[in-house]
């Protein structure tokens, strides 16, 4: 299977969670001041599609990941590749 087919596959199965899925996961977000909600999809890729997880980081932690991502993304750019935020080159 090419990566083009693979990629339709994935998109085809891809489920992302709905506005009520999300529901308990923003009404702590709105409680708590400058904490986020992530969400991540997965590797591996499952036959039922990719695994989508939440999660809900407070400030301190939204910190320290915000840090952690500075720093790999300094890390790529000395390395001349593509930082978190850029949509990926094919």
């Amino acid at each position: 299977m090419n990566q083009e087919t693979q990629l339709e596959s994935v998109i085809e199965k891809l489920k992302l969670p709905s506005p009520p899925e999300l529901a308990p996961w923003l009404a702590k977000l709105l409680e708590h001041t400058d904490s986020v909600v992530i969400i991540a999809i997965e590797k591996p890729l499952l036959q039922e599609g990719p695994h989508v997880g939440t999660a809900w980081l407070s400030a301190k932690e939204r910190l320290k990941v915000r840090k952690a991502l500075l720093a790999i993304n300094e890390a790529r750019s000395k390395r001349n590749e593509q930082t978190t935020h850029q949509i990926p080159a094919k």
